[in-house]
This record gives structure tokens, sequence and C-alpha cells, in this order.
């Protein structure tokens, strides 16, 4: 009999408590994600097999990243993310550096040492481990920094886990997997979500991250606008160089600027009302990653204007609810949770977004809860999970009080 009410407790449907917009926002770009990546696999090669199998191989993650997001929405506790905080940390050490090997003995995959092809043990999978360091970031800021053990410690005795994870992570992510798009976006998380608690033992460390990301603002301005920025660039990788003059410059006119022109052509096809679900002609092999990082342009060609509102409104919506959630929540724990997850969406939004639409250089991130992977978006589905049961664990307290 007990066995069954904790099953019944931790059933997916237990979780009165949660916001129910963050809900229907998650499951809204969900529905717009396996639509469109559906759409953009589809080419002149395509059958009915091959669509089916696009959807039911997404369809598959999606299924298991809701079963995560509604587990992690029912487990959370403050207890318990510290007792595990080692234990991710080690994890994800160990991930990191089982996707290196892997590529480093069966060769790059995607120009990147950060992945893990799950075909040698049968699933028809990657995973790209790389994703779930945001996550433990996020996590370890949390659980660290709100703890109230740390009261009367030596300032280096509460940051030296997560300071060692955080360059320990950046270090094997841009070095070893080669992989700095990704490594730039952890850095910019996890600075911005250092910015919340309220430790005073971490003051110092929060007044760094602060110059730290103004001098990111100006050296990617610089960068970008800068005759002496191109000259930098160059030196430390033609292919960044490229990217970057695509934004002021995106003709055709090399391997690097390619894709941002199609992108940008597929978006000036749309329009008001786009050419149609199904329609879109860069799909056909002008953009490489049409069901991933290129999502939003297939969108827009497809849907037009209208098409950016079903990407736009939601976020906007979720990233706000998400917001006025952190500001009412009390315990500090919560808080860098709810913040950190809003970082996390905002981030890849304005990186990919941004990037397709040839505002920002290219870095080849996904668009969160729409765009093909699974990694990703089990990713964000586990911290949503868990911003769930921030806020259910929250609205429990005010009733007890």
């Amino acid at each position: 009999m007990k066995t069954l009410k904790k099953i019944a407790y931790y059933s997916i449907f237990t979780n009165d408590k949660a916001s129910k917009v963050i809900n229907v926002c998650v499951y809204f770009l969900l529905a717009i994600g396996i639509l469109f990546t559906t759409s953009a696999a589809m080419n002149s090669k395509t059958t009915i097999f091959t669509t089916l199998s696009h959807f039911s191989k997404q369809f598959v993650v999606i299924f298991v990243g809701v079963l995560i997001y509604h587990l992690a929405s029912n487990m959370y506790s403050v207890e318990r993310l510290s007792k595990t905080k080692f234990i991710m940390m080690v994890v994800e050490f160990i991930l990191l550096m089982a996707a290196y090997v892997y590529c480093y003995i069966n060769g790059p995959i995607n120009g990147n040492y950060s992945w893990i092809d799950l075909k040698i043990i049968g699933i028809p999978y990657s995973v790209q481990p790389s994703e779930f360091s945001k996550v433990v970031m996020i996590l370890l800021i949390a659980s660290f920094f709100s703890d109230k053990r740390f009261k009367d410690q030596h300032w280096f005795d509460v940051v030296k886990w997560p300071l060692l994870t955080f360059i320990v992570y950046t270090c094997i992510i841009a070095f070893l997997q080669k992989d700095l798009g990704t490594a730039m976006i952890l850095v910019l998380i996890t600075l911005l979500t250092l910015l919340i608690p309220k430790c005073d033992k971490i003051r110092g460390f929060q007044w760094i991250a602060s110059l730290t990301l103004i001098f990111i603002g100006f050296a990617y301005w610089f960068l970008l606008t800068q005759p002496q920025g191109q000259e930098i660039l160059m030196k430390i990788s033609p292919t960044f160089a490229a990217r970057f003059s695509a934004v002021t410059n995106p003709d055709y006119h090399n391997d690097a600027t390619r894709e941002i022109f199609y992108s940008l052509l597929g978006i000036s096809r749309g329009k008001l009302l786009g050419v149609g679900l199904g329609n879109s002609v860069q799909k056909f092999g002008y953009l490489v990653s049409s069901d991933a990082d290129y999502i939003f342009a297939v969108i827009v060609e497809e849907t037009g204007l209208f098409g950016i509102g079903l990407v736009f409104i939601p976020y906007i919506v979720l990233i706000g609810t998400l917001l006025s959630k952190a500001r009412r929540v009390e315990k500090d724990t919560g808080r860098v949770i709810l913040m950190g997850t809003v970082f996390y969406l905002f981030v890849h939004f304005m990186f990919n977004v941004g990037g397709v639409s040839g505002l920002i250089p290219l870095t080849g991130v996904p668009l969160l809860l729409i765009s093909r992977g699974g990694s990703a978006l089990i990713s964000i589905l586990f911290l949503l999970g868990l911003c769930q049961g921030v806020i259910a664990n929250d609205k429990k307290l005010a009733r007890k009080r």
C-alpha cells in the first residue's frame, strides 16, 4: 500500500501547484518544434517512411523529456539538491571526458569532440554532455551559495568547488572538445546566474562577474565593428573572422557566409504569411542544419511574420512568468534556479535567433524546446521541471503560513 501511495505521489499528474502558464508554454513550444522539425527534414529524397521515422525519433525524445520535466517538478527539494550536488559534478565530468575520448578514437562529430554516438549500443541517438554542464553550474550556484551552513566559513571554502568545476568544465569544452560556442554560452549563463545569490562570501566574485560581462560585451562590440577587431580575429581563427564579417556583409562569398546568406534568403521569402507549411526551399540542402540550428529560418519562411509570433509570444510569456515567480519566491535557492533558467533560455534564444537573422555572429546553438536534438531539450525540460517544483514548494510554504 505504501509503495502504491509513493508511485501515486510521484505521478506526473500530481503537482497541481505548478504554474499552468509555464505548462502551456512548454507544451506549445514542443508542439511547434516537432511540427517544424519534421517539415524541415522533408526534402526531395524523403519518403513517408523517413518522415515517420524522423517524427518518431523526435517524439521519443520529447516524451522522455516531458517525463523528466514532471518528475523533476514533483521530486524537487532543497535537501535533495544539496545531497546530490557532488554526484552531479563528478558524473558530468566523467561524461565530458567520455565524449572527448569517444570522438578522439572515432573522429570528431560536426567538427567537435563533444558527442557520444549511442549507436555503439544500438540506440539511434547522440548525446552532447556539454549541454548538461549548464544545468550543473546553475544548480551548483543555487546549492552552494544559498546554503546557510557556509555562513561562518572562509570565502575560499564557499567558492572552491563551484569555481573549480566551472574552470574544469570550461577548459574541457573549449580546449579539448574544441566547442567554443558552447563554452562561451556556459560562461555567460554561469556569470549571469552568479549575480543572483545574496551570499556575502561571494560579493567580490559577483563584482568580478559583472566586470567580466561588461568586458565581454565591449570585446564583442569591438570585434564586430572595428577594423582592428577583424585583424585580431584573423590571427585567432579565419573562420571566426568570416562569421563576424558576415554580420555586416552577409553576401555569399565563402563557406563561412553560405549558411547565413541562405538563412536570410529564407526569412525574406516568408513575408507576411509565409510560403506554406512544408514548402520551404532552403531546407533542400541550402541550410545544413535546417531542423536544428536553423529551424527559426524555416519557420519564418513557411509561416512568415505569423511564425515569428508563434515563437516569440510563448517565449516572452514563459520568461516573463519565470521572472515574476522569481521575484516572489522567498528561498534564495529557488530564486537562483528560476533566474538561471531564465538566463539559459534567453542566452540560447538571443544567440540562435540573432545568429540566424544576421544580427550577431553565428555560434551554432539550438533554439530550446523547438530545435531537433535530445541533450539540449532534456536539459532545459529538467530545469523547467525544477522551476515548477520551486514554484509548487513556495505555494505550499505560503499556505502553511
